[in-house]
């Protein structure tokens, strides 16, 4: 008896010995939101410390989902169609750019700079340009220079997952130390910085009458100390912030004058001498517990007066120099 060939028919439309082709699905959904997260995340970062990034945080993040949710389902709606290949082409892209490879070197990278980079913003509001320094107070971690804007003032910092201190020393205030935390970093008001004391030196009745061609120096810690200060002329020297003079000082140069029985006219002339002071802005911001001495000479450098003091919590204090002849 013959053999009975069985032959089994392909079903029309198909190639017979070539594979079925199945359409890319694409991403799924969850590498999909991590792909959203990782962007996000990494666009609110670089704005906060770096000051730029893509664009607005809120519009990364609906066009990321927006793109990565057209692309699965447009892929699913024309998968057959015409347009097959070029969603085959974008669902390839988004696949390569979310695969778990990537998105967990991408997470690790952000996580790395998200515990190890901060920043240090100084709101300056209006003030114009402002000289200001800041320093880790730990060795090994630095900050980059000052990024000024309109309105601010940005320091890249290196930081311990824990948080690092740092000292910050802006022109015409006390410096303030802090601890710079990663992710959220510090942001400081100048309003929230104590103002750097003001320090009136008022040379004495006859220190007046012979600075017509002398002058006022003053001294960081004892005589022969670095020279941060010097006035000219028969009044007295505000060093430091411009401050108003308080009522009750000046109540207290008329109760000197009086009982020292000067009247009429040399009162008024020495009077006005010491309130017409001369503002000195000092090379160095004055800071509480330093140590100040000032000499009132002449123009030869012969000594009239002097005083010293030690700076404390005022705002504004009154260094009286006594005559050396009276010593």
């Amino acid at each position: 008896m013959g053999a009975i060939l069985l032959v089994q028919r392909a079903p029309m439309g198909t190639v017979v010995g070539e594979p079925e082709r199945r359409p890319t699905s694409g991403p799924s959904l969850a590498r999909v939101a991590a792909f959203v997260v990782l962007v996000v995340t990494a666009e609110l970062w670089a704005v906060r410390h770096l000051g730029y990034g893509l664009t607005s945080p809120g519009r990364v993040g609906q066009w990321a989902a927006v793109a990565s949710a057209a692309v699965a389902v447009l892929g699913r709606v024309f998968g057959e169609s015409r347009f097959e290949p070029l969603f085959a082409k974008l669902r390839s892209a988004a696949d390569l750019l979310m695969a778990v490879p990537v998105l967990v070197v991408g997470g690790a990278v952000l996580a790395y700079l998200a515990a190890t980079r901060s920043s240090v913003i100084v709101l300056t509001a209006e003030r114009g340009p402002i000289e200001m320094q800041l320093e880790a107070l730990h060795p090994g971690y630095a900050s980059s220079p000052p990024e000024r804007e309109p309105g601010f003032t940005r320091f890249f910092v290196s930081v311990n997952p824990l948080g690092t201190p740092f000292r910050l020393r802006v022109r015409g205030f006390v410096p303030a130390s802090f601890e710079v935390s990663p992710l959220v970093g510090r942001t400081v008001r100048l309003e929230d910085l104590r103002p750097s004391p003001s320090v009136l030196v008022r040379p004495s009745l006859l220190a007046v009458r012979e600075l017509e061609q002398g002058r006022i120096v003053v001294r960081r810690d004892g005589e022969r100390g670095p020279l941060i200060a010097s006035s000219d002329g028969p009044t007295s020297a505000l060093v430091g912030p411009r401050r108003p003079l308080p009522a009750d000082m000046l109540e207290e140069w008329k109760l000197e004058l009086e009982s020292q029985e000067v009247v009429g006219a040399p009162a008024a002339a020495a009077f006005l001498a010491w309130k017409r002071a001369r503002w000195v802005d000092p090379a160095v911001d004055l800071e509480t517990g330093m140590t100040l001495f000032a000499r009132a000479e002449t123009a030869g450098g012969t000594p009239l007066a002097e005083g010293r003091i030690t700076l404390g919590p005022d705002p504004i204090v009154e260094l009286s120099l006594v005559d050396v002849r009276a010593r």
